[in-house]
């Protein structure tokens, strides 16, 4: 028989919570990713928060990516995204 190693996957990132500062970051779809850690960076590359979640909250407006590290398998797998303030009508 052959065995199959799992390969980690994610989808994107969903944005949400608007506020009139800020909003939510969560990385969506992930398969296969056990224990995995979530680094949150700015557009310069400078980390902003890390956690074992992939949701981030109260992030300012702005250009951003988040890395999902899944040590199991040495994989990084990163998306980026860009939070804008929603108009008011």
């Amino acid at each position: 028989f052959t065995v199959v190693r799992p390969v980690p996957s994610a989808g994107a990132v969903a944005l949400s919570g608007y506020t009139c500062s800020g909003f939510t970051a969560d990385f969506t779809g992930e398969v296969n990713v056990p224990s995995a850690t979530y680094t949150l960076m700015d557009n310069a590359g400078q980390v902003v928060a890390t956690n074992t979640t992939g949701t981030f909250t109260g992030i300012a407006f702005g250009t951003y990516s988040i890395r999902m590290y899944v040590p199991c398998y040495d994989t990084t797998i990163v998306r980026s995204f860009t939070g804008n303030p929603v108009p008011i009508n």
